[in-house]
């Protein structure tokens, strides 16, 4: 191993040391990307439900504006909400944030 070396090499351990919690916080710095990846994908998963709905809401004749608007905002919230934890995104209280907002997955979009 190279903490073997480190007797022999002065400083080496202190070096060894460094690199140790650099990969640590890499390790960490990734895993909060690939979070932010994955909300970012749900994104996308709105985007191409709403394409869905555009088409889905023209063939509603019988549903009435305000009933569509009412589910129209809960959606709008949603989005917002996922964009406000992205936006702080590495920031002190990130996975608070993230975790606050978890329950907008299970947000049913009719009553």
């Amino acid at each position: 191993m190279v903490l073997s070396g480190a007797s022999i090499v002065p400083g080496l351990a202190s070096v060894c040391t460094a690199l140790k919690a650099a990969v640590g916080v890499a390790q960490t710095v990734h895993k909060l990307a690939s979070d932010a990846l994955e909300m970012t994908e749900s994104v996308l998963e709105i985007g191409r439900y709403l394409i869905d709905l555009q088409q889905l809401a023209k063939r509603m004749k019988e549903q009435t504006d305000a009933e569509l608007d009412h589910h129209m905002g809960k959606l709008a919230k949603l989005v917002s909400e996922m964009e406000k934890a992205i936006q702080v995104f590495g920031q002190r209280g990130f996975l608070k944030t993230m975790f606050s907002t978890t329950h907008m997955v299970n947000l049913p979009l009719t009553d």
